[in-house]
């Protein structure tokens, strides 16, 4: 058949070739085959064995670059643990840090004598200290969102609502003197008012440090009732009474001497020299003093008699006594003039010797 035929037919060539090669030509060509296979084996070993090398040598580059990456990685990891450690620390200690000045500004604000509050804008407490708990009994954390219509009648929250929006309004710490009815009494506070504002510098609430000075205004009244009394007995004393510089200009003077030489406050204090109060008979005798005190030798004058010449002309007599004063440098700087009004004794004596 047609398989048997071609195998037949292909046997028939092997059978051929083998017996051309089995020949001398055959031979030639056979060799020639050998040469050209052992010279192409040849050379595709030499490029296996450079390709193998090139290989080798991109596989240790890339082991050597993944090392180096590897390291990279492990440093920065270990940087950003070692930052993040530190940071968490830093943090840490500022947290307790903060906590421990929050504790410590409480307790302080806490144990204030003076109220401290905050309010918002709409007039809520957003804080008060504990003071607050002990003058109106309302804790401190429900005094939260309330205003001061709750606790105060409504004239003073109306004065206190006042004052708030003035400090918003201005944008600026501001001083209040303010009546508070605390316990059924009222006190008198000194309160210091303040804005606090945000990173943008708005006003988002008030602070506000209330001290009471009700005990203070009382003793201040006390002494400006004493200083009022003392001032009377100073300005109505029995006598009169001046003091100057040292350009002889009077900057002091009781209304008993005023009223003897009939002049008024305005116009003689810081205005007039002594030497135009001397009667011509005493101004000789004035500025024989006023040379002893130049030259810082006169302490004092004791009952001297001189005579001063009144605002209408006519002449008073009196007895001066001064206490002169001088500075660290012994230049004269003020003197101090007690007068005492000698008229009725001089119509004595012109009376005595008249007999």
């Amino acid at each position: 058949d047609w398989s048997s035929d071609v195998c037949s037919s292909d046997l028939k060539g092997l059978d051929a070739a083998l017996a051309f090669f089995q020949t001398g030509s055959g031979r030639e060509e056979m060799a020639k085959i050998r040469a050209i296979l052992n010279r192409l084996t040849s050379e595709e070993d030499s490029r296996l064995l450079m390709e193998n090398a090139v290989n080798h040598a991109s596989i240790r580059n890339f082991n050597f670059t993944f090392d180096m990456l590897l390291l990279a990685i492990a440093v920065t990891v270990l940087s950003v643990f070692f930052l993040l450690t530190i940071h968490f620390k830093k943090r840490t200690r500022d947290l307790v840090e903060l906590y421990e000045n929050k504790e410590l500004l409480q307790k302080i604000i806490d144990n204030s004598p003076s109220l401290v509050s905050v309010k918002d804008l709409a007039g809520r407490y957003k804080f008060a200290n504990r003071h607050y708990d002990e003058l109106f009994h309302i804790p401190k954390e429900e005094l939260h969102g309330k205003t001061d219509y709750d606790f105060f009648p409504s004239e003073v929250a109306k004065k206190e609502r006042h004052t708030d929006l003035d400090v918003v309004r201005f944008r600026r710490a501001m001083n209040f003197e303010r009546d508070l009815p605390i316990n059924n009494l009222w006190r008198h506070y000194l309160s210091a008012k303040f804005p606090l504002m945000d990173h943008e510098q708005f006003v988002y609430a008030i602070g506000c440090i209330s001290t009471d000075i009700t005990e203070r205004k009382r003793y201040e009244q006390v002494l400006k009732e004493r200083s009022d009394a003392i001032l009377d007995l100073f300005n109505f004393a029995p006598f009169g009474y001046h003091s100057v510089d040292s350009n002889y200009i009077i900057t002091e003077i009781n209304e008993t001497e005023l009223r003897w030489l009939g002049y008024s406050r305005e116009e003689v204090v810081g205005k007039m020299n002594i030497f135009e109060l001397y009667a011509d008979e005493s101004r000789e005798l004035a500025i024989q003093l006023r040379e002893k005190i130049s030259d810082g030798i006169l302490k004092s004058v004791h009952d001297q008699e001189m005579r001063y010449r009144r605002k209408n002309g006519s002449t008073l007599p009196v007895l001066v006594n001064s206490v002169i004063e001088y500075d660290a440098n012994g230049v004269f700087s003020r003197y101090k003039t007690a007068l005492f009004e000698i008229t009725s004794r001089k119509k004595t004596d012109k009376l005595v010797s008249q007999n």
